[in-house]
């Protein structure tokens, strides 16, 4: 459910939640790790942790 909601976040295009999808980086599941790495991507904001 994480990861779905980390996936909504990055599809309303609002700059405000990129802290929230910053820390979902750290998440210990993949799903939500991958979302919140594609998120920011959509956000013009990529990660320099890998996924």
């Amino acid at each position: 459910m994480r990861g779905d909601l980390a996936y909504a976040l990055g599809g309303l295009g609002d700059p405000s939640v990129i802290p929230l999808l910053q820390a979902a980086l750290d998440d210990p599941h993949e799903h939500v790790r991958r979302a919140a790495e594609w998120s920011l991507g959509r956000l013009g904001e990529g990660s320099s942790k890998g996924v």
